[in-house]
């Protein structure tokens, strides 16, 4: 993807499992935080390895459905579709490999001076993934 906001572009470069396009809206110092997943990763490289490890394990693609930007500040709301690849160990539970998933989140995220992502945040429903893949039990 080519123009849009900074989180659309890094978007555009994980749908294509681009590195480059990925480092390209990093920050050398960003942090990167996913709760659900309890990952507090600092820096381009520490980020870049783990998500290349966690979009090797997926087949996945991320939809905007809608962007915020007020000042430095960008909030992109998504759609990401993912069938799980493998099994990782500390990564997807056992059984879910071929399993597909829909999930709606909301990314926040503070840009640098040099238009880069210097902090975001990844918010998703961890607990209704597992649930679509038949991990977790959940109440109606």
């Amino acid at each position: 993807m080519v123009g849009g906001t900074v989180l659309e572009r890094f978007v555009g470069a994980v749908n294509a499992k681009d590195r480059a396009g990925m480092a390209d809206c990093l920050a050398e110092e960003v942090h990167h935080e996913e709760p659900a997943l309890g990952w507090d990763l600092h820096g381009r490289d520490e980020v870049l390895a783990t998500m290349e490890t966690g979009l090797a394990s997926v087949d996945s693609v991320m939809a905007v459905e809608e962007v915020i930007v007020a000042g430095d500040r960008e909030v992109l709301a998504y759609r990401a579709t993912a069938t799980v690849l493998e099994s990782l160990h500390g990564g997807w539970p056992a059984g879910t490999v071929g399993r597909t998933f829909v999930v709606r989140g909301v990314a926040v995220a503070r840009i640098d001076e040099d238009g880069r992502i210097g902090h975001v945040v990844f918010h998703y429903d961890l607990a209704g993934i597992l649930a679509q893949l038949g991990v977790l039990s959940v109440a109606a």
